[in-house]
This record gives C-alpha cells, sequence and structure tokens, in this order.
C-alpha cells in the first residue's frame, strides 16, 4: 500500500516462456495487443521466483487503454526517461529499481 506499481505481471503459465507471460500479462491489464518487447533484467531469487523484466515500445493509442477489473486501478502514460525517473522516486514499489537498476546503468540513467 502505498506504491505505484510500473509492470503489467504476473505468473507464467503451464508451458509457456516468458515472453509469452508477459505479452499475455501486458494484454490483460491494459488491453495493449502489439509492441516490441525488449528483455531488460532477469532476477532469481533465494526463494525460487524468478522475475523477469520486459520494456514494450508500443504506439498503441493511449484511449484504447482497458484496465482489467481488480488488477489495475490507474495507468500513467510516461516516456523512458520520465519512467526512469518515476522508478527511481520512490513512488514505485522499491523491488522493480532493484530489477530495473542494471538495465538503467547500462543505458547511462544511473552511475554504477
Amino acid at each position: 500500500p502505498g506504491y505505484y506499481e510500473a509492470t503489467a505481471g504476473g505468473s507464467a503459465q503451464k508451458g509457456e516462456d516468458a515472453l509469452a507471460c508477459a505479452k499475455r500479462e501486458l494484454y490483460e491489464e491494459t488491453g495493449i495487443a502489439d509492441g516490441s518487447f525488449t528483455q531488460i533484467g532477469r532476477r532469481v531469487y533465494e526463494d525460487g521466483r524468478i522475475f523477469f523484466s520486459f520494456l514494450c515500445r508500443t504506439g498503441w493509442d493511449k484511449a484504447a487503454i482497458r484496465l482489467q477489473a481488480g488488477e489495475t486501478s490507474a495507468f500513467r502514460w510516461v516516456g523512458e526517461g520520465e519512467f526512469v525517473d518515476f522508478i527511481c522516486s520512490g513512488k514505485a514499489i522499491p523491488a522493480q529499481l532493484e530489477r530495473y537498476e542494471d538495465y538503467f546503468r547500462w543505458m547511462g540513467y544511473r552511475k554504477a
């Protein structure tokens, strides 16, 4: 509570790879059905959880977003630079900065 989550995420279904899962979850939670996806991270936690992070670039019409009831309460459409600032602002769940940190450094948004 009190944080935003900058993601459309969930668990993979049986037989589904990480990219297929990301595309399905994005569609289910927002209605976005196209875009180019780039894997920007992968974290394996001691408890066995694995998080894959993808960046989706899309020209989807913001007016066509449809939020999944019970899963998504609102959205904010931002460019890449704004996204980095938002994740680093402390308004997003702390685990997201941890998951995106290597990508932000690689892109030059954060110092090593």
